[in-house]
């Protein structure tokens, strides 16, 4: 991610597929500065084996969280702890794309209990704005 950090903010599309979740970019912090002009934004994993070991410490130096600016791609697929962290850390990005997000593999066992919890309320409160829109 420090190698392709510089670059993006010019990435038209970002697709990552990985074998193990805790490989996935974290979109609130590695994703922070992405293209407004984003199309597509992929991150897939064959097994959730939970969040990245160092997610922890890298969130806790006061670094921004979130999405600074604001894309709006066609399709967005999330798997594992990167669900958890656009609900959680980005909820505007979530609700403006809400009809555009693939949500696919999560295991609850990776997680907490409070983040599982926080996440279904954030999505089902989402779910009941977008059919209240049709």
């Amino acid at each position: 991610m420090d190698i392709l950090k510089p670059h993006i903010c010019r990435c038209t599309e970002i697709i990552f597929q990985v074998i193990h979740g805790s490989s996935l970019p974290t979109v609130s912090f590695d994703l922070q500065h992405i293209s407004s002009i984003l199309t597509e934004l992929h991150l897939e994993c064959q097994h959730d084996d939970g969040a990245p070991a160092i997610e922890a410490p890298t969130h806790g130096h006061g670094e921004l969280r979130g999405i600074t600016s604001r894309p709006k791609p066609n399709a967005i697929t999330l798997h594992g702890h990167t669900i958890l962290d656009v609900l959680k850390y980005d909820r505007e990005m979530f609700n403006e794309n809400f009809g555009n997000i693939k949500f696919k593999l999560f295991d609850a066992s990776n997680y907490h209990e409070e983040d599982i919890i926080f996440s279904l309320f954030v999505f089902l409160s989402a779910q009941l704005a977008f059919d209240s829109e049709d």
